[in-house]
Protein backbone atom coordinates (compact mmCIF):
# COMPACT_ATOMS: atom_id res chain seq x y z
CA UNK A 1 0.00 0.00 0.00
CA UNK A 2 1.28 3.46 -0.89
CA UNK A 3 1.04 6.81 1.30
CA UNK A 4 0.81 9.81 0.28
CA UNK A 5 1.36 13.38 2.11
CA UNK A 6 -1.30 15.94 1.79
CA UNK A 7 -1.42 19.21 2.87
CA UNK A 8 -5.07 20.58 3.53
CA UNK A 9 -5.71 24.03 4.57
CA UNK A 10 -7.40 23.60 8.21
CA UNK A 11 -10.45 25.01 6.95
CA UNK A 12 -11.08 22.41 4.47
CA UNK A 13 -9.43 19.46 6.81
CA UNK A 14 -12.97 17.95 8.12
CA UNK A 15 -14.33 17.81 4.32
CA UNK A 16 -11.19 16.68 2.92
CA UNK A 17 -11.56 13.48 5.96
CA UNK A 18 -15.06 12.80 5.00
CA UNK A 19 -14.24 12.63 1.54
CA UNK A 20 -11.43 10.65 1.63
CA UNK A 21 -13.58 8.30 3.94
CA UNK A 22 -16.08 8.23 1.65
CA UNK A 23 -14.05 7.03 -1.30
CA UNK A 24 -13.14 4.01 0.86
CA UNK A 25 -9.42 5.46 1.67
CA UNK A 26 -8.01 4.77 5.17
CA UNK A 27 -7.10 8.02 7.22
CA UNK A 28 -4.73 7.83 9.84
CA UNK A 29 -5.70 10.84 11.72
CA UNK A 30 -2.48 12.13 13.68
CA UNK A 31 -3.95 15.77 14.21
CA UNK A 32 -4.24 17.78 17.06
CA UNK A 33 -7.00 20.46 17.08
CA UNK A 34 -6.52 23.60 18.59
CA UNK A 35 -7.59 23.51 22.37
CA UNK A 36 -8.34 27.19 22.18
CA UNK A 37 -10.19 29.55 20.46
CA UNK A 38 -8.08 31.86 18.21
CA UNK A 39 -9.86 34.77 20.41
CA UNK A 40 -8.04 32.41 23.48
CA UNK A 41 -5.06 32.50 21.74
CA UNK A 42 -4.60 36.28 21.06
CA UNK A 43 -5.66 36.59 25.06
CA UNK A 44 -2.61 34.23 26.23
CA UNK A 45 -0.35 36.13 24.06
CA UNK A 46 -1.57 39.39 24.81
CA UNK A 47 -1.10 38.35 28.48
CA UNK A 48 2.45 36.95 27.72
CA UNK A 49 3.66 39.84 26.48
CA UNK A 50 2.06 42.03 29.41
CA UNK A 51 3.86 39.83 31.68
CA UNK A 52 7.17 39.81 29.48
CA UNK A 53 6.62 43.71 29.66
CA UNK A 54 5.35 44.01 32.84
CA UNK A 55 7.16 41.77 35.33
CA UNK A 56 6.57 43.20 38.36
CA UNK A 57 2.63 44.09 37.96
CA UNK A 58 2.31 40.30 38.77
CA UNK A 59 2.53 38.43 41.62
CA UNK A 60 5.00 35.53 42.68
CA UNK A 61 3.15 32.15 42.46
CA UNK A 62 3.65 31.43 46.09
CA UNK A 63 2.16 34.89 47.51
CA UNK A 64 -0.58 34.13 44.62
CA UNK A 65 -1.84 31.47 46.31
CA UNK A 66 -1.76 32.58 49.57
CA UNK A 67 -4.65 35.23 48.51
CA UNK A 68 -6.79 32.64 46.99
CA UNK A 69 -9.78 31.41 49.50
CA UNK A 70 -10.66 27.87 48.72
CA UNK A 71 -14.03 26.73 49.91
Amino acid sequence: MAQLTVHIPNNKIDFFIDLATNLGFRIENNLQKNVLTQMQIELVEKARKNIKDNPESFLDWEEARKTLKVG
